[in-house]
């Protein structure tokens, strides 16, 4: 659950499902001796209107020497609560996601997405265990996520 500045009111939701999108690791671009590299992260938001969901998204790249070693990418469905809905829903095509509420779910989803890029990578012989390091999650979630459906 979270608090909405706007009403002081819970938005409660639950996440329902997990996905995997994408996994890919070249190890060819991968060099065990190199400890530093550049990081990735994209997190979009989405809606499912039927099931009233909010969908998060995040990607992460991982590339040692500008060169991609590493992409996973993954979606959390979060089920909000029939009775919270219209806190998040403006028009029929308009979706307003508060700051707070995207922030804490993205945090959800980079812990999923930590957890997930571990175990994929625990047992890879080509390849030590990949840790994906913290990151601020309130730089990247700025504002209100608006989202407007298209036809």
């Amino acid at each position: 659950m979270l608090m909405s500045a706007k009403t002081s009111e819970y938005i409660q939701f639950q996440l329902v499902n997990i996905t995997i999108e994408q996994f890919a690791l070249i190890t060819d671009n991968y060099n065990p001796k190199i400890q530093s590299g550049g990081i990735y992260v994209a997190i979009k938001f989405g809606v499912d209107v039927q099931k009233k969901h909010v969908i998060n998204h995040i990607k992460i790249q991982l590339d040692q020497e500008k060169k991609v070693f590493l992409i996973l990418e993954t979606s959390n469905h979060y089920q909000i609560n029939p009775d919270n809905w219209f806190e998040i829903k403006k028009t029929e095509k308009q979706f307003i996601i508060p700051k707070d509420l995207a922030t804490h779910l993205a945090m959800i989803s980079t812990g999923t997405i930590r957890g997930i890029l571990f175990e994929k990578t625990k047992n890879t012989p080509e390849i030590t265990p990949v840790v994906f390091p913290l990151i601020n999650i309130q730089s990247l979630v700025t504002k209100n996520v608006e989202l407007n459906l298209n036809d």
